[in-house]
């Protein structure tokens, strides 16, 4: 995979290149736990989890579970867009070296 057909695939585009130091860092560790109930380790240094959380929009029971009645559930959608376009290097290294 290109970081072009991950940026498709995603619908990433420029307007996600905006990092929120504050807001952004704490819904990425909040998405971390979403996926896994658990916190991120200083030792795990992957990344490719934000393309798991982004492809369960296709389980809509889990996104609708999980999610969408968060009432801020859109920031954590946005966060993991612009997580793609800041990590594109490596998500697109993990992805063609796994």
């Amino acid at each position: 995979m290109t970081k072009e057909e991950l940026f498709e695939k995603y619908n990433i585009n420029e307007s996600h290149s905006e990092w929120d130091d504050v807001m952004d860092s704490w819904y990425s560790v909040e998405i971390y736990k979403l996926l896994y109930k658990k916190l991120p380790t200083t030792t795990n240094l992957k990344i490719c989890w934000v393309i798991s959380f982004l492809d369960k929009k296709e389980d809509v029971n889990w996104w609708m579970r999980n999610v969408m009645l968060k009432s801020d559930w859109g920031s954590y959608h946005l966060t993991a867009k612009r997580m793609v376009y800041r990590y594109a290097d490596y998500i697109v290294d993990e992805i063609n070296n796994s």
